[in-house]
């Protein structure tokens, strides 16, 4: 039987640390799932003009967990942009650890 690769292309980057259990967590949950449905439908596009698909977190949950489910740190992004975003941020912190 061949081998399954994660869907999620940052999965197998460099310097890509998997969330933490308390971020996997919060997605299963119902109320994210209305906080997110909520800025996807009050910002249905992305800045560069494409449709969102990616309820963003502005400032990283993992620096400011106490901002998960605030609209003010969500910012509705495409797919490209999501992942441009996720690997420049990759990128930043993999420069500083150096």
């Amino acid at each position: 039987m061949p081998i399954r690769r994660p869907t999620h292309s940052l999965a197998n980057r460099p310097g890509h640390q998997c969330k933490s259990d308390r971020v996997r967590a919060m997605r299963n949950t119902g109320r994210w799932q209305k906080v997110r449905k909520i800025q996807l439908e009050r910002s249905p596009l992305c800045s560069c003009g494409a449709p969102a698909a990616h309820a963003h977190h502005v400032k990283p949950l993992s620096d400011h967990p106490e901002l998960c489910y605030s609209m003010a740190n969500l910012q509705s992004l495409c797919a490209a942009c999501h992942e441009r975003h996720h690997t420049e941020h990759a990128t930043d912190n993999t420069r500083e650890t150096r």
